[in-house]
């Protein structure tokens, strides 16, 4: 993965304040988010840069990696927050934001609940509910391939909510990014044998150069804590 040069983004690390923004202001941001990013982890970054930049408008488009990347290629987004297991597509721009371990979730009173931590092999024979969505679905599988783990999926859908509902019903397990959990009681244990991390950046298309707008955002979301 490559960091955002100054050739797209100029002087990133220069504080940029809203007088600045709104003085430079032409075009909208027009942003893309992975749909499986947790929303109680990015939101409150959304929310203290829309405080900063008032004057800022924000169009956010949900979609897979797949998605997203065609949409900057295309030149239908300024920027785009994603995750993804392969390397990004060649003259991509990307800076790493924050990683992030994958769990088990299960429902509360399940056996695996009763575990610090779940092994993968540890998973086999469990009923499975699917996040259609996931972008490390397939490496995930492959691990589960070769340690001769299978599971039986219950149920499948592109709705984080409706994944993590199915579960606190006890229909079944999942396995999720740790930020990704929105209900309360929902269990979750980190998983090993592999750990499996995601590292999700901020991308920008190759090739041309950011806005005001795409500017002033990237400044900021690097600035940003993301330990908090």
């Amino acid at each position: 993965m490559h960091p955002l040069n100054d050739a797209a983004v100029p002087d990133l690390d220069a504080p940029i304040s809203p007088a600045d923004y709104l003085g430079r202001a032409a075009a909208p941001l027009r942003l893309g988010a992975m749909c499986t990013i947790g929303p109680l982890r990015f939101t409150p970054f959304l929310a203290k840069f829309r405080l900063e930049f008032p004057g800022l408008a924000l169009r956010l488009v949900e979609g897979t990696p797949e998605r997203l990347g065609r949409l900057l290629d295309a030149g239908e987004l300024d920027l785009a927050v994603m995750a993804q297991a392969t390397p990004f597509a060649p003259g991509w721009q990307a800076h790493p934001l924050y990683r992030e371990r994958f769990v088990v979730a299960t429902p509360p009173g399940h056996r695996l609940a009763a575990q610090r931590a779940v092994a993968l092999r540890d998973v086999h024979g469990e009923r499975y509910v699917s996040r259609a969505s996931c972008e490390y679905a397939g490496f995930i599988e492959a691990h589960m391939a070769a340690q001769g783990v299978s599971v039986e999926t219950v149920f499948e859908s592109d709705r984080e909510e409706w994944v993590q509902m199915m579960i606190m019903a006890g229909a079944g397990i999942a396995c999720m990014p740790e930020h990704s959990p929105l209900l309360p009681g929902l269990v979750t244990r980190p998983m090993t044998e592999p750990a499996v991390w995601r590292e999700i950046s901020l991308v920008a298309p190759g090739g041309r150069g950011l806005g005001p707008a795409a500017a002033t955002f990237a400044g900021a979301i690097k600035l940003y804590d993301w330990s908090l």
